[in-house]
């Protein structure tokens, strides 16, 4: 699975299929070999490859800690803790991330 893989599936249809109603825009910069930026819209329920001018939430980390991340082989928080998972924005969309990548 790749990074991409995961966002225009996985991701894309997490968000199509929810029921909130939150208007959160996330900024994802994943860094690395097949990395890249993507923006996930959950008020349009759109996921796109590219950035967004002041997202109500940045998230950048590596490609090999998102991966590990979205299988379950880490928690975000040992992530962020870790210094390996960093935010910008809003902290309390960050909180909520488990919506988008649960």
């Amino acid at each position: 699975m790749t990074v991409k893989e995961v966002f225009e599936g996985r991701i894309s249809k997490k968000i199509a299929a929810s029921e909130d109603s939150a208007a959160t825009v996330y900024q994802f910069s994943i860094t690395g070999d097949d990395g890249g930026d993507w923006v996930v819209d959950l008020g349009n329920k759109t996921v796109a490859a590219g950035t967004k001018d002041s997202p109500d939430c940045g998230i950048t980390m590596t490609t090999e800690d998102f991966m590990n991340l979205v299988t379950g082989k880490v928690a975000g928080t040992d992530l962020f803790m870790g210094g390996k998972l960093k935010i910008t924005g809003n902290m309390m969309y960050a909180m909520q991330l488990n919506k988008v990548l649960g």
